[in-house]
């Protein structure tokens, strides 16, 4: 005769399982809110709720860890139904159906889920399965200890190194995939080249030493940078600060292609060319990403640990580049900064030639980020989309970041207005 527990023990048992080995993490059993009737499974140290249902049956507890979430004030929310090997064999017709996790998210007054993973776990293969679903448990119980409590100021020290870093432990990996397979690498680094060419003129370019190096440094800078600006861009449309970073610490290379080579980083908020394509996209090439998945890993690992709620200076994205690209290197191709007014006049001079077809009147304005966006607003309601914008010698991004930066105000204060009218 088998003696078997209720299904939600098995999985209970699970979670303090994979939370067992995991150092300086309170586990607190069964919630409560004083004067109030109501009971989470888990509380977890670092503001996380665990709610735990029967094995297969882990839709139903949506509504609950949102109430959860809710009432006991908290940012993050873990719905689990994986049991331990156990209930397989102990309890009579268990359920073969998918099991897993979901990581939920308070944005504003709302709680969403942001990651999902299922393990389809077949006759004969418990063990190894359940072996490997808590570890990635317990890979992302330190995800959100890390999410809550290592928070660094985007200081210019702090990011340089963190980027510099990034350079050091991969740089090699990707020079050898230039000279390596897939024969796609070659493509886009010989297209690289040749663009540079009609950019710099070729006698420039036969001056630089390193193009390979170059090239590799410049292709983890813009890459980065790329995964930086959807991140601070889903922030400020109200997507949070914390869900793009997550999918590719926890996913690697299977999150970057889907967010950047399928383009649907920002498909939530109707955006799908914030980038156009470029030489150093291959690095999110589906052919080529998986060899690079601890590369994707680590950017991450490195947005999560900055503390993005505060404001990143032009001045700052300046001298990151100015350690990936070494001086001697920015005197031989003859690159000079464009002042931040300057830049924004010559945007704004840009945009009234593409939408009324001529210069201003006037040479310069008092405020030319306010045109900027009401040009913006005349073209996407003649064209019903935002003007392409192409920087081909970008460097630091300053034109970029101007524009971005407009399209965010333009965004806020016209068509969300349209919309909801």
């Amino acid at each position: 005769m088998s003696i078997y527990q209720a299904p939600e023990i098995y999985v209970k048992q699970f979670i303090e399982r994979a939370l067992s080995g995991i150092r300086d993490i309170g586990l607190y059993e069964e919630m409560g809110v004083p004067h109030i009737r109501l009971r989470a499974d888990y509380g977890v140290e670092h503001g996380i709720v665990i709610e735990a249902e029967p094995p297969c049956e882990r839709n139903r507890g949506k509504d609950q860890l949102k109430k959860y979430m809710e009432v006991f004030g908290r940012n993050l929310g873990v719905l689990i139904d994986i049991p331990t090997e156990r209930y397989y064999v102990e309890y009579p017709r268990p359920c073969r159906g998918k099991v897993g996790f979901e990581l939920y998210m308070r944005f504003g007054d709302r709680y969403d889920a942001v990651y999902v993973r299922e393990f389809n776990v077949k006759s004969g293969e418990e063990a190894e399965v359940i072996s490997r679903a808590v570890e990635e448990f317990k890979n992302l119980i330190v995800l959100l200890k890390r999410i809550q409590v290592a928070r660094e100021r985007p200081t210019p020290e702090i990011l340089i190194g963190k980027v510099n870093e990034l350079i050091r432990k991969h740089s090699l990996k990707l020079r050898e995939m230039l000279s390596g397979t897939p024969e796609r690498v070659k493509v886009y680094f010989n297209t690289w080249k040749n663009t540079m060419e009609l950019i710099y003129g070729k006698e420039v370019l036969k001056s630089v030493k390193g193009l390979d190096v170059l090239f590799t440094r410049l292709t983890v800078y813009v890459t980065w940078l790329k995964c930086l600006g959807a991140t601070l861009l889903k922030a400020t449309l109200g997507g949070g600060r914390y869900t793009l970073p997550t999918r590719l610490y926890i996913d690697g290379y299977k999150a970057a292609v889907e967010l950047f080579w399928h383009r649907r980083a920002l498909a939530r908020f109707n955006i799908n060319y914030l980038f156009e394509r470029d030489e150093y996209d291959w690095i999110f090439d589906p052919d080529i990403a998986p060899q690079l998945n601890e590369f994707f890993k680590d950017i991450g690992a490195f947005l999560l640990s900055v503390d993005w709620s505060e404001e990143v200076g032009l001045d700052l994205l300046k001298r990151i580049y100015q350690s990936v690209v070494p001086g001697e290197v920015r005197k031989q191709l003859g690159e000079f900064y464009t002042p931040d007014w300057i830049a924004q006049i010559i945007l704004w001079r840009a945009l009234h030639i593409l939408v009324r077809g001529t210069l201003p009147s006037e040479l310069i304005v008092e405020n030319p980020f306010r045109d900027i966006v009401e040009l913006i607003d005349e073209f996407y309601r003649r064209n019903n989309r935002i003007p392409r914008f192409i920087d081909p010698t970008c460097g630091s991004f300053t034109f970029g970041v101007h524009y971005i930066n407009s399209l965010l105000k333009w965004y806020t204060e016209k068509k969300t207005t349209n919309t909801s009218a």
